[in-house]
């Protein structure tokens, strides 16, 4: 037999229940945006954030300008030279950015100016890598020059790739 009583106390554990749940889909969906709000500050003030993205060379004093660099949150980066070839970076703040080929050579620039849409860089070294009687041996292969590149970014992206 249905009472007042039952009836008040069914309703009573429902309107619970129904807080329960809201309470914890608002704890989850608080607790998700709260993620991807660090995420994205995570990757948008790493030091290394401002160079994310695809650079095309603008200007050269060697006349190539028909050159890509792509570079990713991960510490990696592509060249339109190399194809689809991954290689690695290390941009040392303020002012400082480290190519590497592999084990082979690596470059080192000189960031002369850094914005969102241009970044202008000087050769400072172009190290090659060598063994010799078991020793490695570093050799500047650079010649001297101090080549300045400019190039202009393409587009921006400052979130992993998935």
């Amino acid at each position: 037999m249905i009472t007042k009583y039952s009836i008040t106390a069914m309703g009573n554990w429902l309107l619970n229940a129904l807080h329960w749940l809201c309470t914890t889909v608002g704890a989850l969906v608080i607790v998700g945006f709260l993620t991807m709000f660090c995420h994205s500050c995570y990757y948008d003030h790493k030091p290394e954030s401002v160079l994310y993205g695809t650079w095309e060379k603008a200007d050269s004093e060697d006349g190539y300008n028909d050159h890509t660099l792509t570079f990713d949150w991960n510490g990696e980066y592509y060249n339109s030279n190399t194809g689809n070839e991954t290689w690695n970076y290390d941009y040392i703040e303020p002012d400082s950015l480290i190519l590497y080929h592999h084990v082979l050579y690596e470059e080192r620039y000189k960031i002369l100016k850094l914005t969102e849409d241009t970044m202008t860089v000087r050769m400072s070294e172009y190290i090659f890598h060598a063994e010799d009687n078991g020793k490695e041996i570093e050799a500047d292969y650079s010649g001297g020059e101090q080549p300045i590149y400019t190039y202009i970014r393409k587009n921006l992206s400052r979130t992993p790739r998935p």
